[in-house]
């Protein structure tokens, strides 16, 4: 139908070529800010902080990464704020900006979402915590301003040129975040909670996907063939 045909995800070896291509930035990043305090130093100019290397060089990594595991969208990725972010609990609690404009339409009472995150999201946002800036109060503040950013196109873009992914978009990652759980058996409406969906139509985009579901719910309901 119409609507599978926009439902574009990342294929296992695309997500391997994807990481792979972010480790490659982020080695890059680091190398870049060693040489250039080397030639700081031999000028007698103040050096920059140097790139651990658990350290994220930037905020692309985190935020892609994030994305894969969590779902959420660009803009609510963009104004996440640590008070959103709960390491203990293990849960970001958040206004989702979409859901929360269409029931601000709807005239009704516009209420967080509690999502609980994985692991990888546990340690990516773990990290950025011990990374943050302290003149900001977002997770990915903008480098230039400490405000929200408001773009990573062009960095996105070239690390899907790196890593041979075509026809991708950033709200692709989310597409790949809901597929993985119908394919992982996820049911439906649990699929729809994550994905802070208000309305189930919306999920069931993502159904398809699953071409096994329907024998898998007759085999644990009546029991598999001789």
């Amino acid at each position: 139908g119409e609507s599978e045909a926009k439902v574009r995800y990342l294929s296992d070896a695309e997500e391997k070529r994807l990481r792979a291509a972010m480790d490659a930035r982020e080695a890059r990043l680091r190398q870049e800010r060693t040489n250039a305090n080397k030639w700081r130093a031999e000028r007698g100019y103040a050096l920059k902080p140097e790139i651990g290397p658990l350290q994220y060089a930037d905020h692309i990594t985190p935020i892609v990464l994030l994305a894969l595991n969590t779902g959420l969208r660009r803009g609510d990725l963009f104004s996440l704020k640590w008070e959103h972010v709960d390491l203990g609990r293990r849960q970001i609690r958040k206004v989702i900006e979409k859901t929360s404009h269409a029931r601000r339409k709807a005239g009704r009472k516009v209420e967080p979402v509690t999502l609980p995150i994985s692991p990888e999201a546990h340690a990516i946002l773990s990290q950025c915590a011990k990374q943050q800036r302290p003149d900001s109060d977002y997770v990915f503040p903008s480098p230039r301003t400490g405000g929200r950013l408001d773009n990573i196109k062009k960095a996105f873009e070239a690390v899907l040129v790196r890593a041979k992914i075509e026809n991708f978009r950033f709200h692709d990652l989310r597409h790949t975040f809901a597929s993985r759980l119908v394919m992982a058996g996820v049911d439906i409406n649990t699929v729809r909670e994550l994905m802070t969906h208000s309305d189930i139509k919306m999920t069931l985009v993502y159904a398809h996907l699953s071409p096994d579901h329907k024998a898998a719910a007759l085999e644990r309901a009546f029991g598999g063939g001789a």
